[in-house]
């Protein structure tokens, strides 16, 4: 006989697909958690909340999460990405970079974002071995920091959290 009475409350809830619906979630829950295959669909969402046009410059993005890192690869068409939007700082660097990569490889430029990221008060930093790789390009982001001026760093209090933990596979953000 069917358990007609049975309880579904095991069952885990339905993973939100939208930027909104993990937003809901975060407000309603106070914790929401992704698992590294949504990341690219909710930063391309992101951006094109924010007015760009994502599939213009990004064509592919392979996310790994571990235990307190992030690695990000992803597949760029440079010659399309909204540079100018950036700060003066980090459009210089971009400038920069842009001349290190022959005019004929920027539609198809293979990043790596390597990223040892830590909170400190309100604020997620990098650690200094955090990498960005472009093609057979190998930075570290203390070298960019200090000769674009960059700030690695970002307020929790913009992301509309008060912690975050990264994990195999997953990001969980608290609220």
């Amino acid at each position: 006989m069917a358990r007609e009475n049975a309880s579904i409350d095991h069952l885990p809830a339905p993973r939100p697909t939208t930027l909104e619906a993990y937003l809901r979630e975060l407000e309603s829950r106070k914790e929401v958690t992704l698992p590294e295959s949504q990341i690219y669909p909710l930063i391309k969402e992101t951006l094109r909340q924010n007015g760009y046009q994502p599939e213009l410059f990004l064509k592919g993005c392979k996310t790994t999460l571990t235990e307190n890192r992030a690695v990000l690869e992803l597949m760029v068409d440079l010659r399309h990405a909204p540079y100018q939007s950036l700060s003066d700082e980090a459009e210089r660097a971009w400038i920069t970079l842009l001349k290190m990569i022959p005019e004929q490889s920027l539609s198809q430029v293979y990043l790596k974002l390597d990223l040892l990221p830590y909170k400190e008060s309100n604020m997620i930093r990098l650690l200094p071995e955090s990498r960005v790789s472009i093609g057979k390009i190998n930075l570290p982001l203390n070298q960019l920091e200090k000769k674009f001026g960059l700030k690695m760093q970002m307020n929790l209090a913009d992301l509309q959290i008060s912690d975050y933990r990264l994990s195999d596979h997953q990001l969980r953000l608290i609220k």
